[in-house]
């Protein structure tokens, strides 16, 4: 073979061989970074009217895309659209019982801090990223107990004659029925037509329901526990009223 030509086949195969190690590299390169606002986050909520919620979120980019991922919610709430600008503005719009929710917050130092929006109803949030968090603490200490809390006492278990009272002088009776799954608690309104009771929260002698009324809410109505009753008051959307739950014998 002419010398020439060979070494002018080796020196195309070099560089033919250096382009391919090169575009390997900087796909690995591009495989492996990840954002920083990508991962897992311990979230806290809290508003006047919703009281305090506390779950995880995670936060993915595929691509330009970005996705997120909500869990260990007490509500049904899922995020539709996400995106983290290049400002590190993060913009989440969900869907929480069947209302559209917009969640807002700004990333920096592996914590978000923003607000959210649901119709007229407005709250505060932030988000620390669980590997951020110290090892000597188990988690963030939230703002209070989850809505489905740890080993509830049993004594609330069973079926109660439950009124709900608003001011306007409209009544509901219904049936509540409270009984024990796992560690938790659930609640279950039979034939309760439009106003259905979806959740509870205990701390202490404190009992908070959570309702929905044709699909809307989530509505919060705090109370307490005092022997075979519990009793207390609601506010939702401009109206509020009284609640009282007895256990049938």
């Amino acid at each position: 073979m002419n010398k020439k030509l060979f070494n002018l086949i080796g020196l195309t195969l070099s560089a033919v061989a250096a382009s391919l190690i090169s575009v390997a590299v900087m796909a690995q390169n591009s495989a492996g970074t990840a954002h920083a606002a990508e991962g897992t986050y311990v979230v806290n909520s809290s508003s006047p009217a919703m009281g305090a919620l506390t779950f995880l979120l995670t936060l993915k980019k595929n691509g330009e895309k970005w996705s997120g991922e909500i869990t260990d919610c007490p509500m049904p709430l899922t995020v539709n659209n996400a995106l983290v600008d290049a400002e590190n503005n993060v913009v989440l719009v969900g869907d929480l019982g069947g209302r559209m929710i917009e969640i807002k917050g700004k990333f920096e130092a592996g914590k978000i801090t923003g607000g959210w929006s649901l119709g007229e109803l407005k709250g505060a949030w932030d988000a620390i990223k669980k590997e951020e968090t110290k090892p000597a603490v188990a988690a963030p200490a939230p703002i209070t107990t989850p809505l489905t809390g740890a080993t509830p006492p049993p004594a609330l278990e069973g079926a109660y004659d439950l009124k709900v009272t608003a001011d306007t002088q409209v009544e509901f009776l219904l049936t509540l029925v409270i009984r024990k799954e796992g560690d938790k608690l659930k609640t279950e309104v039979p034939s309760g037509g439009d106003l259905k009771i979806v959740d509870i929260k205990i701390e202490g002698d404190k009992v908070t329901l959570v309702a929905t009324y044709q699909g809307q809410g989530p509505i919060l109505m705090p109370g307490s526990s005092a022997g075979d009753e519990l009793s207390g008051r609601w506010e939702f959307g401009g109206f509020s009223g009284t609640w009282k739950a007895t256990k049938k014998r």
